[in-house]
């Protein structure tokens, strides 16, 4: 089970070179190194179980997590693709989709070290508007117990949801068509920037 993680928040033109290099590092290329190192014994036992554990945020986006998200869709892309490759072999592969937890991960994110006066007011209300949504927050054991079951259904079920939040966010982009669910998610969390007539009081 691949479940280290980090974020940084901020737009991307804020962020260094080695802010983004240390998130892919954390996200992506450490799963990576771990499948490297794994799956030759897999491979000969013609068995196991991968489960990566990436986020509500490898599916959909909020304003200021662009790095985050690029990971996290990587991982997503990588697994899903994965397991079709590894069939031939046994191996299960899992992706499970957290939304927000009671864990320390949010307070050890950084913040883009890059200084540009214009984007001060879109950070600040990106982040306070999504700090005001961020109810639906799950306990570890509600995560652990997710995980639990990937690891244990015996099925050949790719991804698990895990949290009411990822399920809201997930189900909204799968109801409706794709602009209706980009539009719900910008006027929920950037309305200051939308025309009135284009904006609802969500």
């Amino acid at each position: 089970m691949n479940n280290a993680g980090a974020a940084i928040f901020g737009v991307f033109e804020l962020a260094t070179e080695e802010q983004v290099n240390q998130v892919f590092d954390t996200n992506v290329f450490g799963p990576m190194r771990v499948l490297r190192a794994i799956l030759p014994y897999f491979r000969t036992q013609r068995s196991g179980i991968i489960i990566n554990i990436t986020s509500q945020g490898g599916r959909i986006t909020f304003p200021t997590c662009s790095i985050y998200h690029a990971t996290k869709f990587s991982l997503e892309g990588l697994t899903e693709a994965i397991a079709y490759e590894l069939i031939p072999f046994g191996i299960k592969t899992k992706i499970v989709e957290p939304g927000s937890t009671a864990t320390k991960f949010v307070g050890a994110a950084e913040v883009t070290a890059g200084q540009i006066p214009e984007y001060e007011q879109f950070v600040n209300i990106g982040l306070g508007n999504w700090a005001k949504y961020d109810t639906m927050v799950s306990q570890p054991e509600e995560i652990a117990e997710t995980i639990f079951i990937a690891a244990t259904d015996n099925s050949d079920q790719l991804r698990y949801q895990a949290g009411k939040d990822t399920e809201l966010y997930i189900g909204k982009m799968q109801t409706g068509d794709d602009q209706a669910y980009v539009d719900y998610m910008r006027q929920r969390f950037i309305p200051e920037y939308l025309s009135t007539e284009n904006s609802n009081d969500l």
